[in-house]
């Protein structure tokens, strides 16, 4: 997830920079997108179940994306507007996909090996007649 972070952080600052933002405004972009997505961290720091990952990462997710608007309209600077909001939106863009993917790829590994489990297929289980 710090790649994907990584990624983000970068994209904001590349299409903050080559809509001609000055490198503050597009410092300014990526960090914002940078410190918001260190929310997307929270559902791998805790323990939780399984079944309550996907929504754990869907409520981060969405806190990111919260934190981004609104510490980059707190932020939002006089010169060069366009390119910190593209910047700001791109570089949140970028981890959103990646972070969904990452995640889809997660959820279908944990569905298999709850598939192939022998609790799953109901070996070891006792029938009761009524």
């Amino acid at each position: 997830m710090l790649a994907v972070i990584g990624l983000g952080t970068a994209a904001a600052f590349g299409i903050a920079v080559s809509l001609g933002g000055p490198a503050r405004i597009a410092g300014l972009a990526a960090g914002i997108v940078a410190a918001a997505s260190l929310v997307s961290l929270l559902p791998g720091l805790l323990h939780l179940k399984a079944e309550n990952w996907g929504l754990a990462v869907l409520g981060a997710s969405m806190a990111r994306m919260l934190l981004v608007l609104a510490v980059g309209f707190a932020a939002d600077p006089d010169g060069g507007r366009r390119a910190f909001w593209m910047g700001l939106v791109a570089g949140a863009v970028v981890v959103l996909v990646a972070e969904t993917g990452l995640t889809v790829s997660t959820l279908q590994k944990l569905e298999r090996e709850k598939r192939s489990s022998p609790a799953a297929s109901g070996a070891g289980r006792e029938q009761v007649q009524a």
